[in-house]
């Protein structure tokens, strides 16, 4: 397993990603504006040669969130969105910030459990946050 920052010439794999497994997915545009944002990270997990999976996390004042974390169907239930999440946490431990926050889909079970494991607590619930399909958010916080 290999987890490397997304450059520019990654714009397609991170797309492709959105395409796939988000109900909102990113623009091209929106994608190439993060990648050359410093206030955000973006970084692709690859195992033997495939794309695994990928992340992004942004940095505002003193936290970092974690605003995606995807990891191709083939390869779930391996670790990667464990270690993409670490990935995060050492940037933002490098920026000196001592909190991560996320917000997931309620009835996204699969990643509840792996932000719990994780050490994120949850803090609040949005209701009728997400649209296509409706569900309510979850927001966690994680003191690094």
């Amino acid at each position: 397993m290999k987890i490397i920052k997304a450059r520019a010439c990654d714009l397609d794999i991170i797309a492709d990603f959105e395409n796939k497994y988000f109900s909102h997915p990113y623009s091209k545009e929106l994608i190439i504006k993060t990648l050359k944002n410093e206030n955000y990270l973006i970084v692709i997990a690859t195992k033997d040669g495939s794309h695994a999976g990928y992340a992004e996390f942004g940095y505002f004042i003193d936290s970092v969130s974690v605003d995606r974390v995807c990891v191709s169907y083939g390869f779930r239930r391996q670790g990667i969105a464990k270690m993409l999440l670490a990935e995060g946490e050492k940037w933002a431990k490098r920026l000196m910030c001592n909190t991560m926050t996320l917000e997931v889909r309620s009835q996204n079970s699969a990643a509840v459990a792996l932000y719990e494991k994780s050490g994120y607590i949850l803090c609040s619930r949005r209701s009728h946050y997400y649209t296509c399909p409706k569900d309510d958010a979850l927001i966690y916080t994680k003191l690094l």
